[in-house]
């Protein structure tokens, strides 16, 4: 399996036997299982038992919380390999990796020391974070508030993958109305189980087996010490934390056009190659291989932003690789199925569920024409930092959100944008007796230009983060009033209940 797959320059020792490892795992107990849970749409909780068997649910999680301490590089190799063997595996597997990414990065340390353990050993961890609302620029519906020391929880959120086999999730929630919903956002873990937590699953076209549905939230109580990040700006450093993360459906995309390539290229040279398809796999291999040389790249680059260097490469190859998966992906796919003919397309055919699961992979972050509008952005941001130089030290992450702001704030009023740039930032930060620009100060300059909260109306205005379409977790999608359960679903838990997703996922 992934025969061809990159042997990337600087590997180290450990990423390659991580790589080694994943491929053996992915050969021997994932890809067996991976029609049956395609055709039967069952989820894919044994293929997740055995990838926590062999200890790569905590390829990503320091050792000194139980994990093999791969880093974003070896969580990428094996993100790839699994995937390869099965995409709805990939797909449950990304997020799981991502949460421990996020909790790893943001803390606080008592979270970390409590779940991340638990992650790296045999529980499952996912994403309950989108909803019909540009994501970071309006308020959610699903709301957070703190009663008697607890957090409470109500709203219902579209689309989540492992939705009710999650033994851990974060949630995004949102404290109270603001005019920019993310400055009154948690993202808070919640456990499977918990009274009022209750899950429908779809029964989608592709990625069958990764239990992507929606989850409701009618009175869920937790304890308030499970919202993550350190004060002050608690959700500003996570979102900083999330974006620095190359772990996105790109690598699972990466890794279902490899099998399909591997599929169409062992047929193409058992019939006897032609120019017709030889020509075609080629591109079909260059383009695989140009999309992983940028995730590797990216691997590289997540420790260095983390350092407060590289981040417009890491901002940029964020958003970027997410849109050339979704782009390459399902076009390899399609490729190896036109290359290998008309057995391709029968339901006994792998190479039909990879292209079903690589299209399905498209919609496991921002949709589309969201990637290519924050890409195009970050083009903007680059213009206009480039004019407004810094006279004092920025940290990373009062840097990265003052980058992302700045093609929004051009919708802005001239007034609020005379008081956005960055020598008043600069300005306010020396008022306050400090020679830097930190997140704090930040955030305290944003609250005093921007207006004021109000109660009962939707947010607007620019986001501090990339904007629109859903986050990594899937596509948005319509679902029962927030707070509601869907009929059929017990609280706490999944019940096997599948449904067509409602709404379109764009």
């Amino acid at each position: 399996m992934l025969k061809h797959m990159m042997d990337w320059y600087d590997m180290s020792d450990l990423e390659r036997e991580i790589r080694d490892l994943a491929l053996a795992v992915a050969r021997d107990e994932v890809a067996p299982r991976a029609t049956k849970h395609d055709e039967e749409a069952t989820f894919v909780r044994d293929s997740l038992e055995a990838i926590a068997e062999a200890g790569l649910f905590g390829v990503n999680v320091p050792t000194e919380y139980g994990g093999l301490g791969g880093g974003p590089m070896g969580a990428v190799l094996a993100l790839e390999a699994i995937s390869a063997a099965c995409g709805s595996t990939g797909a449950s597997y990304l997020f799981h990796l991502n949460l421990c990414h996020l909790l790893g990065r943001t803390g606080p340390e008592s979270l970390r020391q409590k779940y991340l353990p638990q992650l790296a050993k045999d529980k499952l961890g996912s994403f309950a974070i989108n909803e019909r609302v540009q994501l970071f620029r309006a308020s959610f519906e699903t709301t957070l508030e703190e009663r008697n020391g607890d957090v409470i929880i109500n709203g219902h959120k579209p689309f989540s993958t492992s939705a009710g086999e999650a033994d851990i999730t974060v949630v995004q929630a949102q404290r109270g109305r603001t005019e920019f919903g993310l400055l009154g956002q948690e993202y808070i873990l919640v456990e499977r189980g918990t009274p009022g937590l209750s899950a429908r699953v779809y029964n989608p076209m592709g990625l069958r087996g990764a239990g992507n549905g929606s989850i409701a939230f009618e009175e869920v109580k937790v304890p308030s010490e499970n919202i993550l990040g350190d004060q002050p700006a608690a959700m500003m450093r996570a979102v900083v934390s999330k974006a620095f993360s190359v772990l996105g459906p790109n690598v699972v995309g990466a890794g279902i056009a490899g099998a399909a390539v591997e599929a169409a290229g062992e047929k193409v040279w058992e019939r006897g190659p032609e120019d017709w398809d030889t020509q075609m796999l080629g591109e079909m291999t260059s383009r695989l291989n140009a999309l992983r040389a940028y995730n590797y790249f990216s691997a590289r680059v997540v420790p260095l932003a983390f350092e407060g260097r590289l981040l417009k490469e890491m901002a940029q190859s964020h958003i970027e690789i997410q849109w050339l998966g979704g782009e390459d992906a399902p076009w390899i796919c399609d490729r190896a199925l036109e290359t290998i003919g008309g057995s391709s397309f029968m339901v006994g055919s792998p190479v039909q569920r990879y292209y079903r699961d690589a299209r399905g992979s498209s919609y496991l972050a921002f949709s589309m024409d969201h990637r290519r509008l924050v890409s195009g952005q970050m083009l903007f941001a680059t213009v206009a930092s480039g004019a407004d130089p810094e006279s004092m030290p920025w940290d990373s992450q009062a840097a990265y959100h003052f980058r992302m702001s700045l093609p929004h704030s051009r919708s802005l009023p001239q007034q609020a944008r005379d008081r956005l740039g960055r020598a008043e930032y600069e300005e306010y930060a020396r008022s306050q007796g400090s020679d830097e620009v930190t997140l704090k100060l930040f955030v305290e300059y944003v609250n005093s230009v921007m207006p004021k909260t109000t109660e009962g109306a939707p947010g607007g205005g620019p986001p501090f983060g990339p904007p629109g379409g859903p986050p990594s977790g899937g596509p948005p999608a319509g679902g029962p009033p927030a707070g509601r359960p869907p009929e059929g679903v017990a609280a706490g838990g999944r019940e096997g209940v599948r449904a067509e997703a409602p709404g379109s996922p764009e």
